[in-house]
């Protein structure tokens, strides 16, 4: 499964109210930030491009991620309400429900133009289903699987040379684990972020 706010907290930040803005903070322009968001939300995992970030939080005093992480998910909830939001959502879903169309110099290839007008039309309730025309939809299951999972993460786990001790948590997934290593502080922020912006959702 993949999840926006495991995300949100892998790159949480400096509060507004010790520097400037959040972009300071993440030392990448507004836009890149935006793309991060973007991506957080459709792709459901952190992109190489982005993967300093994540470097840079960790090393931050947890007041900080606190109120680092509740800052970031209020951008994203913010962007995800504009225009620029609802057309850069349009153009990624397009590329993702339309690979490879286009050669390295940029040019048509009409055969593979073709064949995913033919998987599309095949495909239509399953790509729905994975990539909602709404955003809202995938925003929504996102935030759902965030707060099922992260409910059930236990955070006085034992580890041992950077193994868990008890099996069962070593065979936990990746989100899971994110989950552990951000914290009980962090990720009880996050969740009651996520509720609250859930909740929003659902009484659209």
């Amino acid at each position: 499964m993949k999840k926006l706010v495991f995300i949100l907290i892998a790159v949480s930040c400096i509060s507004a109210a010790v520097i400037k803005s959040i972009y300071e903070s993440l030392e990448i322009p507004k836009e890149a930030a935006k793309r991060c968001l973007l991506l957080s939300i459709g792709e459901g995992s952190v992109q190489q491009e982005h993967y300093s970030l994540v470097s840079k939080a960790k090393d931050l005093p947890v007041e900080m991620r606190v109120s680092g992480v509740r800052e970031l998910i209020q951008l994203a909830k913010e962007y995800s309400q504009t225009d620029a939001f609802a057309d850069d959502y349009k153009k990624w879903r397009k590329e993702k429900l339309n690979p490879n169309e286009k050669t390295k110099l940029g040019l048509p290839k009409f055969g593979k133009m073709l064949d995913n007008k033919v998987n599309n039309k095949l495909d239509k309730a399953e790509n729905e289903k994975k990539y909602p025309s709404d955003p809202l939809e995938l925003i929504r299951k996102r935030l759902t699987d965030f707060l099922q999972i992260s409910s059930t993460v236990d955070f006085d786990a034992e580890v041992m040379d950077r193994q868990f001790t008890k099996p069962e948590y070593q065979k936990k997934n990746g989100y899971w684990k994110m989950c552990y290593r951000a914290g009980r502080e962090v990720v009880q922020a996050a969740r009651e972020e996520a509720q609250k912006w859930l909740d929003e959702i659902n009484q659209k």
